[in-house]
């Protein structure tokens, strides 16, 4: 009994003083990151979590295999020991080791699989839909107000990202500000009350969750979303390499298969897939670095199950948003959006099954390029070195826009038009609304019953061959002045939003591009050199996310070019750029 005291206060001892020194090596860690973190560059900082983020990645299942082996393994040792003490000596200290070891293995395996838990707990309360509100009151406050002579205020409501902003021209004005700014013009007596919630970079989930802190009830509320769900998901060097129709020999034999089937088994553990999307957070909109330059033939950013996932959960919010709209007494209207199908090039193309060996992929690498330099000159054979490549791999999204720009030059525009969108379709990394997020858009105006804008149709009715390009978009996905006019001027044209001001019988009144751009201020030397100075910015950020970045790096060379140009006192509009300057028509043929 005496014994005891002096044998436990050594390992007292220990430990506090273990716990001190941890304490002072994370004190003094944190004081030097704290001190030497602002000199180091932004994208090295990111980096380094990426990498930590990585290394824990692979570090998870090493350690929770080692320590449930190894949690099996003592606990049986020390079983059979218990059980058959006679067999051998028995020595106390052995037991002690023994059962220490197997609780501090199965403290790892319990902590784990708590993390495990409480990392399914935050994925479902980020994914959750949320409790929007009712306005039952006010609902009928506003009906009763209707009636009477006083002037009408109208609650207008805009969900989306940066076009649904007005990107590149959100300084200055918006859809919402168009349509409010017209609605007061020609529907006397109602005040517009306009509640913008249009955000850069945001998808339909970040929408969903601002529509719960609505304060008043909205009488309209413009729908307008669907270019990030990717790109708000997923950092522009991630790669899930595809696994589908891999036999078991392939699938051990490759390294990027057995990484592509590690990334699987990660997906489904809920730590693994909060860790995948911390990493995508810090890393997202960074330009990938130097040394990972694509490949012609690339692989997704996401599993095909990931896809899916994305799919059914905007197919799922943008019915709930809809049906809440109805179920408040508000008007929806949904806009599906479209992107810059001809003027941009597919950032991946990544098949979901096919691998080719490094032979094949040579072998396309060289017809490809051979189909490059016969475009101009020779583009029937051209196109014919397309068709092989697309023989090869149909999934291929660089050989079908390729081809569909041949196709176009040879006069064949609806076979064009068709490929254009196919290979914006097959895009590995979309940055653009792909045809199933338009499908949805119109199932669910559909089956809500809510009033659709197809800006595909909308912008294609624009032109004179059908096919959205820069003559619409001023990169890849944010509309010229004059196609942001066209959507609010359809917006406002919309039977149900003329039903709610009043002025269903009215025939709706076209808006001049010129004279909307005086009202906000989009005129003048400040405005067309910020506007081509975020053209070029985003061309030259998103050059180097392709295999081939010159053609973008040309296109952000001549926006830069151009806005040195406006602000040395050159007249936008002498340029020759669509978007910059007037007039601000979108017929004809487009610069290639």
């Amino acid at each position: 009994m005496n014994d005891a005291a002096p044998r436990t206060s050594p390992r007292i001892t220990r430990t506090i003083v273990r716990v001190a020194a941890l304490t002072i090596v994370v004190l003094v860690a944190r004081v030097v990151i704290g001190r030497f973190s602002p000199s180091i560059p932004l994208d090295s900082r990111l980096r380094t979590v990426g990498l930590a983020l990585d290394t824990a990645l692979v570090c998870y299942p090493i350690v929770f295999v080692a320590a449930l082996v190894a949690t099996i393994a003592l606990g049986d040792r020390l079983v059979r020991e218990n059980r058959n003490p006679g067999l051998e000596p028995t020595d106390p200290r052995r037991r002690v080791r023994l059962a220490r070891g197997l609780a501090f293995s199965l403290s790892i395996v319990v902590g784990l699989i708590l993390l495990e838990i409480a990392a399914g707990v935050v994925e479902f309360r980020l994914n959750r839909f949320p409790e929007l509100p009712r306005f039952d009151d006010e609902r009928k406050t506003v009906a009763s107000s209707h009636h009477s002579n006083a002037a009408r205020e109208i609650g207008l409501v805009v969900l989306g990202e940066s076009s649904a902003a007005g990107e590149p021209y959100s300084a200055w004005l918006s859809l919402g500000k168009i349509v409010a700014w017209r609605i007061e013009q020609t529907a006397p007596g109602v005040k517009v009350r306009l509640h913008d919630l249009a955000t850069g970079g945001a998808n339909l989930r970040d929408m969903h969750q601002k529509l719960a802190h609505l304060k008043r009830k909205p009488d309209i509320v413009i729908i307008y979303s669907g270019h990030n769900e990717y790109q708000s998901r997923y950092e522009w060097s991630r790669a899930a390499y595809p696994i589908e129709g891999l036999s078991p020999i392939e699938l051990i034999s490759s390294r990027r298969a057995l990484a592509g089937l590690a990334y699987r088994i990660g997906l489904r553990s809920p730590l693994c897939r909060l860790i995948y999307g911390i990493k995508s957070k810090t890393l997202l909109d960074r330009p990938p670095p130097p040394a990972s330059r694509r490949g012609l033939i690339d692989v997704p950013p996401c599993a095909p199950s990931e896809s899916d996932k994305i799919l059914v959960d905007f197919r799922r919010r943008l019915e709930a948003i809809t049906a809440y709209c109805k179920s408040i007494g508000a008007t929806p209207i949904l806009i599906s959006p479209s992107g810059n199908d001809a003027g941009f090039e597919p950032n991946r193309s990544a098949p979901h099954v096919y691998h080719p060996d490094e032979q094949m992929s040579n072998l396309i690498e060289r017809d490809y390029q051979t189909a490059r330099r016969s475009e101009k000159s020779k583009p029937r054979d051209s196109l014919d070195y397309y068709m092989m490549i697309r023989g090869i791999q149909p999934e291929c999204a660089e050989a079908l826009f390729r081809s569909a720009r041949v196709l176009r030059t040879l006069g064949r525009g609806d076979e064009s038009r068709r490929c254009f969108i196919r290979a914006r379709d097959l895009d590995g990394f979309p940055l653009r609304a792909i045809s199933t997020f338009q499908q949805v858009y119109r199932i669910i105006s559909k089956a809500c019953d809510a009033s659709l804008i197809d800006s595909q149709q909308l912008f294609e009715a624009m032109t004179d061959d059908g096919i959205l390009d820069d003559r619409l978009f001023i990169d890849a996905q944010h509309p010229v002045l004059a196609a942001h006019v066209a959507l609010a001027e359809a917006v406002l044209a919309a039977p149900a939003l003329r039903r709610v001001i009043g002025l269903e019988t009215t025939p709706p009144e076209r808006l001049d591009v010129r004279e909307v751009a005086e009202h906000f201020g989009v005129v003048g030397r400040d405005a067309w050199f910020r506007v081509a100075m975020r053209a070029g910015l985003f061309y030259e950020k998103t050059a180097e996310i392709r295999f081939d970045p010159s053609e973008r790096r040309t296109k952000a060379a001549r926006f830069l070019a151009a806005a040195r140009a406006v602000a040395a006192g050159t007249p936008a509009e002498s340029l020759g750029i669509p978007g910059l300057g007037f007039p601000s028509h979108v017929h004809g043929s487009a610069d290639q």
